[in-house]
């Protein structure tokens, strides 16, 4: 299981999250965490 990054603490979301390692891709990116976030509904809409 993958963990993700701590949310900001102001922020009202939960700070880990549980999947299964094989839903998990890792990717380099210098994107700032609320464009990352952005892409799969991007995706997902498309």
């Amino acid at each position: 299981m993958a963990a993700s990054p701590p949310a900001s603490s102001e922020a009202n979301n939960a700070d880990y999250t549980r999947v299964p390692a094989s839903n998990v891709a890792l990717t380099e990116s210098d994107l700032p965490w609320a464009e990352l976030a952005a892409i799969p509904e991007t995706y997902a809409t498309a």
